[in-house]
């Protein structure tokens, strides 16, 4: 509705002012000075002319040439502001007559996300991954792309080396069946630990590692079975997270195909040799050099790329865009695998882009798995759940489903504080201000849906009226109210285009807020005013229906009762 309102100013003011004037659009400060405003300054210097004696004669013009079938209302004169205030009836009754939708396909966007790497914790800085991932691929099925997404995820290399040569020469005890991934982290971390006691240790790491890469029999097998479990472990996480993952991609099978491709790239002298290794000189983009395979032959990280790009492409050749949601801290290697595929002419290069995020760290510092310091998943949604538990019973102990609502309102907090903050900007994990019921937090607005589903349910009105009055909805607070309600669309257009969930999790804590100043000033539930009551019903049902389809694009259930 904002872009069409916005239109049309725009369109009548071009009307008045000529063709290839330049229109910007600002709002007032309080919604008593209009809806939009223009700023006469830059005109009235161009044409030498004192702004305030230019905005009313441009009002006068504009009020005679509005149509009564437009949106806008009224235009007045404050100074050297025109300021235009939209139809308000017609207005409400289209913001609130149906839901948020977008029409047609805007193509294929393949997606990169939920890296679950084998034998290692799955901690708080991988739950933002998959919780960014997962609400970018749900906005961007909203406003009309078909998405398809696919895990890339670690079971080899030299920390899987590492892992395994600890296990083999030092663990004692038995590998567990419950609880794998917590134990394989444990493991992951004394590996870690452990390498670095003695210069030989690494030594013997490196051998692993050229072992699992040539497939050596012995290590394969235990390698596989213990990847297994792993895996089996990470897909229950996934479910718990209620991550969509359409492929899965794990580096060992990625190794063959990636080596194939350079070896092609060496015999068409595409490469260059560099003490030994194959590498990509990129100096001239500031880059460096990019080794795609090493001296010995084994494969890199970036050799395994190309590969996962070759298996990629069998599965979706076809995309509009590529998105890698990876940590921030990969950016320049993304801008080196970037630029590679570009010099070597690879297909669809041009349609990559790396969406970066912060790291996630704990109050007292940054989390490193190899010492063992973060919070793996397990505990995190463990203590979450327990922490929300003891609220709900400060709150209302008689709640039915208890468990099932913290369960929903625990995962909500965690993926709310992972989306609420820009993609880029870290995040210092703080219990109290995540689990915050009347904070900015995720079940701050679960408790405002529950809050307005029960005003609702104690009005007696099973059915909201199909024929609803919506001139009386006209003072201030259910105009602001209904404004902001308004926006919702711009704001997921803006968030697909952006990769940003954040706007609309901030968006939806505006709306909260309003909604909340709203009902402190105006009474909803009054049965002398049955025509009043029913248009103030309609209005906070779509409060609440705009608060549960925004917290679904952020991956976040909401309950009834709270």
């Amino acid at each position: 509705m904002l872009h069409k309102v916005r239109d049309e100013i725009i369109r009548i003011l071009q009307t008045n002012l000529g063709p290839g004037i330049e229109v910007e659009l600002s709002e007032p400060p309080q919604i008593e000075m209009g809806d939009f405003s223009f700023a006469c300054f830059e005109l009235a210097k161009a044409a030498k002319q004192n702004p305030v004696q230019l905005a009313a004669v441009l009002r006068e013009k504009i009020v005679a040439s509005l149509s009564p079938q437009g949106l806008v209302r009224e235009v007045q004169a404050v100074g050297p502001y025109l300021n235009f205030f939209i139809d308000q009836e017609k207005i409400t009754t289209q913001v609130l007559s149906g839901p948020v939708s977008f029409k047609g396909s805007r193509g294929t966007v393949l997606m990169d996300v939920f890296q679950a790497n084998s034998l290692k914790a799955f901690h708080i800085g991988h739950v933002r991954n998959a919780a960014l991932g997962e609400s970018i691929r749900r906005i961007l099925a909203f406003v009309g792309y078909k998405t398809k997404t696919y895990s890339y995820y670690g079971d080899v290399g030299i920390n899987i080396a590492r892992w395994l040569w600890y296990f083999e020469k030092f663990y004692q005890g038995a590998v567990p069946k419950a609880g794998f991934n917590k134990w394989a982290g444990e493991i992951y971390a004394q590996a870690a630990q452990k390498v670095a006691e003695k210069p030989e240790y690494e030594a013997e790491c490196q051998e692993y590692n050229r072992r699992l890469d040539q497939r050596d029999p012995k290590l394969v097998k235990i390698w596989k079975k213990l990847c297994a479990q792993s895996y089996a472990g990470s897909q229950e996480i996934k479910k718990e997270l209620n991550c969509q993952v359409d492929y899965f991609f794990p580096e060992s099978v990625c190794e063959a195909p990636g080596k194939k491709y350079v070896q092609a790239q060496i015999k068409a002298g595409k490469l260059k040799k560099d003490q030994g290794a194959w590498v990509i000189d990129l100096d001239k983009y500031d880059l460096g050099v990019f080794i795609l395979l090493k001296s010995d032959g084994t494969a890199l990280y970036q050799t395994k790329d190309y590969g996962l790009a070759e298996l990629r492409r069998k599965k979706v050749s076809n995309f509009t865009k590529l998105l890698f949601v990876v940590g921030s801290e990969q950016e320049f290697y993304f801008r080196q695998l970037f630029k590679s595929m570009a010099v070597l002419g690879y297909p669809g290069w041009d349609r990559n882009y790396h969406v970066a995020h912060g790291l996630v760290s704990l109050q007292d510092g940054k989390m490193a798995s190899r010492l063992g310091n973060v919070i793996v998943y397990e505990d995190l949604r463990n203590e979450t759940i327990k922490r929300v538990l003891a609220e709900i019973n400060k709150r209302n102990a008689s709640l039915k489903n208890k468990a099932k609502v913290a369960e929903v309102v625990a995962f909500g907090a965690i993926k709310f504080a992972m989306l609420s903050v820009d993609n880029t900007r870290p995040i210092k994990f703080d219990w109290d201000a995540v689990l915050d019921f009347e904070g900015d937090t995720g079940p701050y607005l679960q408790y405002t849906y529950a809050r307005i589903r029960s005003i609702s349910r104690k009005s007696g009105h099973k059915k909201l009226v199909a024929k609803v009055d919506y001139s009386l909805l006209a003072n201030i607070e259910e105009r602001r109210l209904i404004k902001v309600l308004s926006r919702f669309s711009n704001v997921i257009t803006k968030a697909a285009d952006e990769y940003r969930p954040s706007l609309i999790a901030n968006y939806l804590l505006n709306l909260a807020s309003e909604f909340n100043h709203f009902y402190h000033a105006c009474k909803v539930i009054d049965q002398t005013q049955p025509k009043l009551m029913s248009a103030r019903l309609v209005l906070i049902d779509k409060v609440a229906s705009t608060i549960q389809s925004g917290l679904a694009l952020l991956g976040i259930e909401t309950v009834e009762e709270m």
